[in-house]
């Protein structure tokens, strides 16, 4: 009687397991484009039962765990080259707006390039000089210098405050950036507890640590961050040598 409820039980816990995976699969499928999710994976294990003469014999399969296929080398690798690409942007976009303000290239015609940028009234205003010295007596002359220098003192003092203010608008993305930066921060903090909490109890923690992986994404485009995880579920955040996320708490950034 003892082998037949066994075998029984091989059945039924072969059924469960099977059901399991293909919810997994399911669930896999579901979230296919579902940005952030991590495809997941059932793993199993054989069941056993100690025997009374110390002997043990197989008596079906449980379900280890659903854990996620997610490779934290990957991750590493990708949140630093999104800081670097994020950086490099934004320069670039910095350098463009200021090289739109200096004017050297007006056009894309290049018989018009630099025709109305500094160094084409800086030019104008010592050949302006040069005229004169040909002709100290010339009004004309005298004007024209007069005329340039006015040109080139009006378009450097406007270009002075346009850059001044291109510097005040960058100053006040970073401060954006550092705020966003410690509220995505003090989420990462949050999460880290209820995954905790969800692995203590034996509860799964996919989902949360999809969000969380998602979460430190945003957080590598604004800063190069880097990421260890802990035996516990939660991780910690540096940047450059200084925690950002350690465990359950968080260290606020200033401007």
């Amino acid at each position: 009687m003892g082998a037949t409820f066994n075998t029984y039980n091989i059945a039924t816990t072969g059924l469960y397991a099977s059901q399991a995976a293909l919810t997994t699969v399911s669930t896999n499928l579901s979230n296919v484009n579902t940005e952030g999710y991590s495809r997941q994976r059932v793993t199993t294990t054989e069941q056993r039962i100690l025997a009374s003469s110390g002997t043990s014999y197989a008596s079906g399969v449980d379900v280890e765990s659903v854990s996620r296929l997610r490779n934290s080398f990957l991750d590493n690798t990708y949140r630093q080259a999104n800081a670097s690409a994020e950086y490099w942007e934004a320069e670039n976009t910095a350098l463009e707006d200021a090289q739109a303000l200096l004017s050297e290239y007006e056009s894309s015609d290049s018989s018009t390039d630099g025709e109305y940028g500094v160094q084409a009234l800086v030019e104008a205003f010592f050949n302006s000089w040069e005229t004169l010295t040909t002709d100290p007596s010339s009004q004309s002359a005298r004007s024209t210098v007069v005329e340039n220098a006015v040109a080139l003192v009006e378009t450097l003092t406007e270009i002075n405050e346009q850059l001044t203010e291109l510097q005040t608008d960058a100053a006040a993305r970073l401060a954006d950036g550092v705020d966003t930066l410690n509220g995505l921060a003090e989420q990462v903090a949050a999460l880290n507890l209820t995954i905790m909490q969800a692995n203590n109890n034996g509860s799964s923690a996919n989902d949360l640590s999809d969000q969380r992986d998602a979460l430190l994404d945003q957080m590598s485009a604004l800063a190069n961050i880097s990421v260890s995880a802990l035996s516990n579920g939660m991780v910690n955040v540096t940047l450059s040598g200084v925690a950002l996320v350690q465990g359950l708490s968080t260290h606020e950034l200033t401007v």
